[in-house]
């Protein structure tokens, strides 16, 4: 999958459809035209080009290529003249060269309808800002917890996408990476799942209390943040595991403001 400008591409396709709308309508013999008209198409031309490479078109490019192979030494021949205003130098296409132009115009359109043809294209809508931002939680998330990045990144897309049970499971993740950061933080080793953190997590907390007596504010930290992951894994970790569970839009993009926001208060104290 890959982005393009829709709006670029429909740009191009209108300068191209004019230019061949000229064509048909010049009739038989030497054709005449500005050279700032000739860049536009030429540029309109390559820009098509590249998005149908892109697409892994075969017919398409080569058709685009035999068009700029007839306009550029059409160009190239008024070189010394394009120094001065393009919209007043002309350039002359020969009458061969007109009806060979055409040519390539009607096929490149009828290539583009029948290789384009069971292609899907998907705009996003609501939530399209989320796409493909590995800064979606803030700077300080992306800075202290660089190993969450990619399910952030993909939370986000997943979202802007409506796939938004997709959107969840990968939170979930997120929240793991906090979970067992918060864990290393307090000295505890890596468990094999998020119970065991937890129960290691609470005895430490216990441990720490029985020999100071009292909590410090990093312990209550600690304590928080211990207990805001067990609400969440109980919430939304467990019951998201079963294939029975799935997520609207809306639900998924509240999860995903409340780990977001969880993630951000841990930042201010942990990393991974």
């Amino acid at each position: 999958m890959f982005e393009f400008n829709a709006r670029a591409l429909s740009g191009a396709i209108v300068e191209v459809s004019s230019f061949k709308n000229l064509l048909e309508n010049h009739g038989v013999g030497i054709g005449r035209f500005t050279a700032h008209g000739i860049q536009d198409v030429m540029h309109s031309v390559r820009d098509l080009s590249e998005l149908f490479v892109r697409l892994g078109l075969h017919g398409t490019p080569d058709e685009c290529a035999h068009i700029l192979e007839i306009l550029g030494p059409s160009l190239g021949k008024n070189a010394s003249a394009l120094r001065r205003d393009l919209k007043r130098v002309i350039v002359e296409i020969s009458a061969q060269e007109m009806g060979d132009l055409r040519l390539h115009f009607q096929s490149l359109v009828t290539l583009v309808n029948a290789e384009l043809k069971g292609r899907k294209f998907f705009a996003l809508e609501v939530h399209g800002s989320y796409f493909n931002d590995p800064r979606l939680f803030g700077q300080e998330v992306f800075n202290n917890f660089s190993s969450a990045t990619d399910d952030i990144t993909e939370a986000g897309s997943c979202l802007s996408l409506n796939r938004p049970t997709a959107c969840v499971m990968h939170l979930m993740r997120v929240l793991e990476v906090g979970l067992a950061s918060l864990a290393a933080e307090m000295g505890i080793k890596k468990q094999n799942d998020w119970g065991s953190y937890l129960r290691e997590i609470d005895r430490e907390l216990e441990r720490r209390i029985k020999a100071s007596g009292a909590r410090s504010p990093d312990e209550q930290f600690f304590a928080e943040a211990s207990k805001n992951i067990d609400d969440m894994r109980r919430a939304y970790r467990n019951p998201t595991m079963h294939p029975d569970k799935s997520y609207s839009v809306e639900r998924a993009n509240d999860i995903l403001q409340s780990v977001r926001s969880f993630m951000r208060h841990l930042a201010t104290k942990l990393h991974d």
